[in-house]
């Protein structure tokens, strides 16, 4: 029996419009496409998301859109359901979070697979102690990305994150990446060890539900979460949320 693969995708809805919808679609088609499967719907996919919003009444949250695939298949097909969602707190956006470091190597970064036991090990570590998330460290020593996030640090007027190659590249991730370089601010794609993470002034993970969140500790490094370029860049990137929600207007163009 040909063993089936899940690969999914979480939507954010704010106001009942989804948000970054096109770019989540990019992402699923290829992870899809990855797998063999060439036959994705682009209509279908934003008016089913569309459709369960309305139906479902659905003003803020999160949506988890499902293709359950094989090596057989020749078409995908979603499954879409409302999850349980957490925000962060406006404490938890002034103070920022604890984070700790995991041995742990996801052996497809890049493809957002469903991976039920290491997420059930992840969360019965966050629930032990005073922790936000888990941020997974490679056999090399390196920091890569959060259970369910991004992981980026600052120094000086620059941002730094694990290399994209290492990596689930996150929708958020993607935008903070492409508003940074409109702000003039250098980004750069580095290996950054475990050890070294004290160089860094400040850190945050991204991710849709948290959006940019700042890291107040990862292990025993402290770091000040109030710097001025991390602040400057969530309010910049909440101003970028405001404006893809106004402009959504369908599914009409949007691919």
């Amino acid at each position: 029996m040909t063993e089936l693969i899940n690969v999914y995708e979480v939507v954010r809805v704010i106001n009942s419009k989804p948000l970054f919808l096109r770019e989540h679609y990019i992402r699923f088609v290829n992870y899809v496409r990855f797998l063999g499967v060439d036959n994705v719907c682009e209509n279908d996919f934003c008016e089913n998301i569309i459709k369960y919003i309305k139906e479902n009444h659905i003003i803020n949250g999160n949506l988890r859109i499902d293709s359950h695939l094989n090596e057989n298949q020749l078409s995908c097909k979603i499954e879409i359901n409302e999850i349980p969602h957490k925000y962060p707190s406006d404490n938890q956006y002034n103070q920022g979070v604890n984070a700790i470091t995991y041995l742990h190597e996801r052996p497809n970064p890049q493809k957002k697979i469903w991976d039920a036991d290491t997420r059930k090990k992840v969360d019965a570590i966050i629930k032990e102690g005073d922790i936000y998330e888990v941020i997974y460290c490679n056999s090399l020593g390196n920091l890569t990305e959060g259970s369910r996030s991004n992981l980026f640090f600052i120094k000086g007027n620059s941002l730094f994150t694990p290399k994209s190659d290492q990596v689930l590249k996150g929708v958020t991730r993607y935008k903070i990446i492409q508003l940074a370089y409109i702000l003039g601010i250098e980004v750069k794609e580095i290996d950054i060890n475990c050890g070294r993470i004290h160089e860094f002034e400040s850190s945050f993970i991204s991710g849709t539900s948290p959006k940019i969140l700042p890291l107040k500790t990862i292990d025993k490094n402290k770091f000040d979460v109030s710097n001025e370029l991390l602040r400057n860049l969530m309010g910049e990137f909440d101003n970028q949320i405001n404006k893809d929600i106004i402009a959504f207007k369908g599914c009409t163009g949007l691919y």
